[in-house]
């Protein structure tokens, strides 16, 4: 069992001697201290190249230290994710100015009570925005983004894609985006395969009907 510990400094001139100190005296050594300078806590914590280091060394039964939760994350959602993986990998965590120590049965209650609590805020906003959007809806609102074009502008891209002109050269002349282009154009073929297969079955459908009705009236 090996003990760690971890500091993160938002940025590259945030003194961590403070952090260094604190753990030092929680009997972390510096040379067994995982350092992340200039990363926001708003980074996933897996995602900063010293935690991932540290990570990447971390065998069940050790325990890694940091002054304060912040110094893992500043996402609700990440620390909480965080703490199940150290849980999961039998990592234990110490987080000094909370006096939490997972490794203890008052620990993982308190991490649990966390995440119940996280989950409750995510189920609430969950209906909230489920119920909002509903009444949104029967009001008539439409939902969803305005589209990036109007009619006329539409018209010119499926106009030049007609007259053979490319993508390229489509997005240069109206300053819309390749994906703008292609899904205007995608969407313009839909309408032209409807309209046709509406004019087939206009002419087709009364000729058949009236073919059938004469099949039967022959003797």
């Amino acid at each position: 069992m090996t003990d760690y510990g971890y500091v993160r400094g938002s940025t590259d001139s945030q003194d961590m001697a403070g952090q260094f100190h604190r753990l030092a005296e929680a009997g972390i050594p510096r040379g067994r201290v995982f350092a992340d300078n200039g990363t926001s806590g708003m980074k996933p914590a897996m995602e900063r190249p010293r935690f991932a280091a540290l990570w990447a060394q971390l065998v069940p039964g050790d325990t890694v230290t940091v002054p304060e939760l912040s110094r893992i994350g500043r996402s609700t959602k990440d620390v909480l994710a965080t703490v199940e993986d150290f849980e999961t990998a039998g990592v234990g965590l110490r987080i000094l100015d909370l006096a939490l120590d997972t490794t203890t049965p008052t620990g993982r209650m308190v991490v649990t009570v966390l995440a119940a609590v996280a989950r409750l805020e995510r189920d609430l906003i969950s209906e909230r925005t489920t119920a909002a959007l509903a009444a949104r809806k029967a009001a008539g609102v439409k939902l969803g983004g305005p589209r990036k074009l109007n009619a006329g502008q539409a018209g010119a891209v499926r106009k030049m894609r007609a007259a053979g002109a490319s993508i390229a050269d489509i997005c240069a002349a109206t300053g819309v985006s390749r994906a703008t282009a292609y899904r205007t154009i995608a969407r313009a073929g839909k309408w032209s395969k409807a309209a046709a297969t509406g004019v087939w079955l206009v002419k087709t459908l009364p000729a058949r009907a009236a073919q059938n009705a004469s099949s039967k009236l022959s003797p």
